[in-house]
């Protein structure tokens, strides 16, 4: 599987649906700001220590990446170790912490503006529930 390169401002435009606030969201988180992002109930008590390991995050990503066939963009340390993974709607975070997913915004596969008009059609992953991208394997299940 080959890795393409995304830079800051490929991933600012990862998805043609967000909107200048959902970048700058984006953004911050990039830059070490977690309290912009809103956390599933599952995980909102432990939002301050999964602020204290999103402020870490300038010091600790090495590059970003994306396969031909990803519907997301990876971030690694200088190990190869995966940070997080932006999707269209959220940011799965994997560093410091036990995982967890951070919402950006509403806009992803089940956000109000991406929503097909029928959600049967759109493939997903039964462990992950995420869209599938065109090859049909879960990027997460690699």
């Amino acid at each position: 599987m080959t890795r393409i390169t995304v830079h800051r401002d490929q991933a600012l435009a990862f998805n043609p649906r967000w909107d200048e606030s959902d970048r700058k969201q984006l953004a911050a988180f990039l830059d070490g700001d977690g309290s912009v992002l809103s956390y599933k109930d599952e995980v909102e008590h432990r939002r301050e220590e999964i602020d204290a390991v999103v402020a870490t995050l300038p010091g600790l990503l090495d590059h970003m990446y994306r396969t031909a066939s990803s519907g997301d963009v990876k971030g690694v340390d200088a190990k190869g170790r995966k940070l997080f993974a932006i999707r269209p709607g959220a940011i799965d975070l994997w560093m410091g912490v036990d995982a967890c997913i951070l919402h950006f915004t509403t806009v992803g596969w089940w956000g109000p503006r991406a929503r097909s008009s029928d959600p049967s059609e759109v493939p997903t992953c039964p462990i992950h529930h995420v869209q599938l991208p065109k090859t049909g394997v879960c990027d997460l299940c690699e």
